[in-house]
């Protein structure tokens, strides 16, 4: 089955996304040249006026006026057409022109020997005034179309390469959305497969990222909905079949008190150990259950002294640890406080200490510790638990690789479920040869942290 295609693309968007941003960086770049190259054109010609009016100075010290009048004119004559077109203008005391091609005056005070940008027709001149000796006033300057036609090319050329750069940013993101929509097009169609579902109406608005998540969204609301029906046959069964079960074991117990015979006794009771523990089994997973209810609801809790719940359970295993040859140590901070049921909570202690006696013997010791917050750590130095076991052992008839020890796997299950129903997080680390650490703190607590 084809995942629907949604009428937005990633595949256009991406394209001129990519686009924009290279015709705005490409735009910026060119203004900061085109600044600089304008600025180093006009400080060039500033420095060829300034070059040419003060040689003309030079002049008019050695020759005098007419000597000067007579360089002007000699310049204006020889003035090449290919570059910067030269301006003159040489007025005496009175104002009357006495040599150059300028006819417009410039502003300013002679005196101040201004710079200045003048229209003449349609050209463009900078050009600088001063004063000379004897009332007299100049001023030199050179056209700026050299300059302008030089910018103007410089405008051209960046305009065509900003459109080759924005283009080929274009086709680049053009290529290579393409490929990303496909590979997501792909995940599309792979969950659109897994949950055999169509998108309702309105479900999403976007491209196709927008769908991969809304597909996803609904394959994790299915797999939940898949788990939580499963927990409920589990649970249901366990339920309907525990009072059979009971039943069951009482007439076998009254068919055991009626006879002495040992060939009839003998199969009984092997029958009623297996319903026994057939029953524990159904007990853990019915815990479990309630655990798992109850999860998040705080309101029926009230405070418990679980220093005091964890000593009289530590008390309880001290003869047990002699019997397994192992060193016991309690570590027990006093009046830690906790919203709580003392009854889940002393079932989570004692399991962890019964998961720790049971795999942790081949160690030393066996480790319970209590802190402020709470955090609860059983820990021990036996053959520890493999990389690939450490998450399997925590979840229902999860177990580590060696099977040989008696169990149904549900003992840490249970400590989980009671761990979050007090809004606590179990962890384990552990490697192979250097013992467990089974840690019981608040969700929101790092796992390295107290």
């Amino acid at each position: 089955m084809k995942a629907a295609r949604l009428p937005a693309s990633l595949v256009l968007t991406t394209a001129l996304q990519v686009a924009a941003a290279t015709a705005v960086l490409g735009f910026f770049l060119f203004v900061a040249i085109y600044a600089a190259l304008a600025d180093h054109g006009r400080r060039s010609l500033t420095a060829a006026v300034d070059t040419d009016l003060a040689g003309l100075i030079d002049i008019h010290a050695a020759e005098g006026t007419p000597g000067l009048a007579r360089r002007i004119n000699d310049r204006l004559d020889l003035a090449p057409s290919a570059t910067e077109r030269p301006w003159y203008r040489l007025t005496d005391a009175d104002g009357r022109v006495l040599a150059g091609n300028l006819a417009v005056v410039p502003p300013g005070d002679p005196a101040a020997s201004p710079l200045a940008s003048l229209n003449v027709g349609d050209t463009r001149v900078r050009v600088r005034l001063t004063a000379l000796k004897g009332g007299l006033a100049l001023a030199v300057g050179r056209s700026e179309d050299l300059q302008d036609r030089a910018l103007g090319q410089v405008r051209l050329v960046f305009a065509v390469a900003l459109v080759v750069m924005v283009l080929a940013a274009f086709l680049i993101g053009l290529y290579g959305s393409r490929r990303l929509r496909g590979r997501v097009a792909h995940l599309n169609d792979v969950f659109s497969g897994l949950t055999g579902a169509v998108l309702p109406q309105g479900a999403t608005q976007g491209d196709e990222v927008d769908e991969l998540e809304a597909r996803i969204r609904l394959s994790a609301a299915r797999i939940e909905a898949l788990m939580a029906a499963q927990r409920d046959i589990s649970d249901h069964i366990a339920h309907e079949t525990r009072t059979p079960l009971m039943l069951l074991d009482r007439d076998i117990r009254a068919a055991l008190a009626g006879t002495d015979d040992a060939t009839v006794t003998a199969p009984l009771e092997a029958a009623s150990g297996r319903i026994r523990d057939l029953l524990r089994l159904l007990d853990a997973l019915l815990d479990i259950a309630s655990a798992e209810a109850q999860r998040g609801d705080l309101s029926a809790l009230g405070w418990i002294d679980l220093s005091a719940v964890a000593r009289s359970i530590g008390d309880l295993y001290a003869a047990s640890a002699e019997v397994a040859g192992l060193e016991f140590q309690l570590d027990i901070d006093d009046g830690v406080m906790c919203r709580a049921d003392a009854m889940q909570m002393s079932r989570l202690i004692v399991n962890l200490l019964d998961n720790a006696f049971k795999y942790g013997r081949g160690g030393r010791f066996v480790r319970l510790s209590l802190q402020e917050g709470p955090v609860i750590t059983v820990s021990d130095d036996g053959p520890g638990i493999a990389a690939d076991d450490l998450e399997h052992v925590l979840t229902r008839y999860g177990r580590a690789g060696d099977t040989a020890q008696k169990g149904h796997g549900l003992g840490l299950a249970l400590v989980r479920a009671i761990a979050a129903r007090h809004g606590l997080a179990l962890n384990v680390t552990s490697a192979e040869g250097s013992g467990a650490i089974f840690r019981v703190a608040p969700q929101d607590m790092p796992k390295g942290g107290q």
